[in-house]
């Protein structure tokens, strides 16, 4: 995307530039809450590996 966005601003398209950066805020948000769930999720698939190792990564 950051070169969608480098491309737009040099040819004065700025919808286009507007949406990359909407879009990459978007992306980083969702970056962020996926890095603050990992630890839960990590201990979650641990549990329930050492219950039960055929459902576990389902």
């Amino acid at each position: 995307m950051p070169f969608t966005n480098a491309a737009a601003g040099e040819v004065g398209d700025s919808e286009t530039q507007s949406a990359c950066k909407e879009n990459l805020r978007e992306e980083e948000e969702m970056a962020d809450w996926l890095e603050s769930k990992l630890g839960t999720v990590t201990s979650e698939f641990l549990r329930r590996d050492a219950r039960d190792s055929d459902t576990a990564k389902r």
